[in-house]
Formats: C-alpha cells, structure tokens, sequence
C-alpha cells in the first residue's frame, strides 16, 4: 500500500457481523469504496463503483469482489475452526486506477468462532444483561412516577 495516487480512498461503513460465532455460521462483512474528490465546488467523498475489493482473513485475501453501482460490497464467509479470524477489506487498485486512487484498508475486527455450546452461553448472557436493564429501566420509572404523584 505504499503507492500513490492522486485521490484518496476510503472504506466506509464498515460491518462485520456477528463477532462470535460458531464453526459454519455466516459471517458477513459489508462496506463502501469512496474516493475523495478535492474539487472546491464539488468537492466530498463519492462512491466508486465496479473496483474490486478483496476481503482478508489474518492477513491472507480470502475472497474478491466487485462493488456495486453505490460503491458498496459484501462478502460471506463461514469459518471452518476455533479461534479469532481477524478481518478487514482492503482495495488495491491497478491500472490507470494506480495512478488515480489510492489504496486503502478498513479497520480490522476480531471475530470469535468459538464452540456452539460457548456461544450459546454467551448470548445467553447478553439475553440476560438486556432483561436485567429492562427490569431497572422499569423499576426506576415507577419510583418517579410513584415519588412526584405524592407531591
């Protein structure tokens, strides 16, 4: 990524989801391609369809793909063991487009495919974190509601 262009690129919006999962579950990844156009009466962040983006895996390109007509882009993959997979789209661009745009990666985000069982117990938790703020959300609006109809 050491090339330079004339126009910077970016990947917005990025997602990754879900970020526990297990071995053969869907993982998706999602984002858009943008370049920035230094035009002082245009000037902004702009799509930038049909440039391939490449999906890497811990370091490794597991998978291309073209970006559509908003310079958005998303990919699939289904993890096929234990462990954290660090993820990150990346563009590279060639060609003419070497001399025009400029490289540029997303973040890069951790998912972690763990056992069923594990997973199972972790959303569990997160079930049970969720209906325990509920209970206080609502426990507390009784109490203010209760405490300013005896003024």
């Amino acid at each position: 990524m050491s090339r330079l262009g004339l126009l910077a690129t970016r990947i917005s919006s990025f997602r990754v989801g879900p970020t526990t999962a297990s071995v053969g579950d869907p993982v998706t990844v999602t984002g858009k391609l943008e370049y920035y156009n230094p035009t002082p009466w245009v000037g902004g962040w702009y799509p930038l369809p049909n440039r391939t983006v490449k999906l890497v895996i811990n370091n490794s390109v597991a998978q291309e793909t073209a970006t559509r007509g908003d310079g958005g882009f998303t990919f699939t993959f289904y993890p096929k063991e234990l462990g954290t997979y660090w993820v990150k789209a990346r563009y590279d661009p060639s060609g003419l487009d070497a001399v025009l745009y400029n490289p540029c990666e997303s973040s890069e985000v951790a998912v972690q495919v763990v056992a069923p069982e594990e997973k199972q117990r972790r959303d569990l938790m997160l079930w049970g974190l969720i209906a325990a703020s509920a209970v206080a959300v609502a426990a507390t609006a009784v109490a203010v509601i209760t405490y300013t109809s005896r003024k």
